[in-house]
């Protein structure tokens, strides 16, 4: 198991109240082990901050859809962990096959500014944090179609605690 003593008590707790709301909705999630990460080329591995890693091996979030209000609109945004699946797909820097079908050069223009996608949003934006940062970086969402970062919250025990398991599992 990763060292969960690196990460904040705020997000700990948190991640915590998440996991016992999966399981009390019934909503399938799991923890991604350290090997499952193991899998990806060193290059990518060392894109994806170590905290998340360790938040993700640590706690039940990953596979579970996640719902919070847009800030503008009426309607939810979603966000769900990527997996080291995920990243192996969508992060391909010595890949230029999978990189001209699965969208690199936006996941590339983030790594440039700094940032690591956590997930896709549901209408095509991107939930980024830094690369270098640790759990209390901000949160930002990409508008794809202003192609610009909004922060979305201060850091990800705030961003947590402002979801709650989605009704679209």
């Amino acid at each position: 198991m990763a060292n969960e003593n690196l990460l904040p008590k705020d997000l700990i707790a948190v991640a915590t109240a998440l996991e016992k709301q999966f399981q009390a909705l019934g909503v399938p999630s799991r923890k991604i082990p350290l090997a499952e990460w193991d899998c990806l080329s060193p290059k990518v591995r060392n894109l994806i901050p170590r905290w998340l890693i360790d938040m993700l091996a640590n706690h039940s979030l990953a596979g579970a859809l996640l719902e919070r209000p847009h800030e503008t609109h009426d309607w939810e945004r979603y966000f769900s962990f990527w997996t080291p699946s995920n990243y192996a797909e969508r992060v391909t820097p010595d890949d230029p096959v999978a990189s001209r079908d699965n969208g690199w050069w936006l996941t590339e223009e983030f790594i440039k500014d700094g940032f690591i996608a956590l997930c896709d949003e549901s209408d095509g934006d991107e939930w980024l944090t830094s690369i270098t940062g640790d759990a209390s970086s901000p949160v930002y969402i990409y508008n794809l179609s202003g192609r610009e970062r909004k922060l979305a919250s201060e850091n990800m025990a705030l961003f947590l605690a402002s979801c709650k398991a989605s009704k679209n599992q």
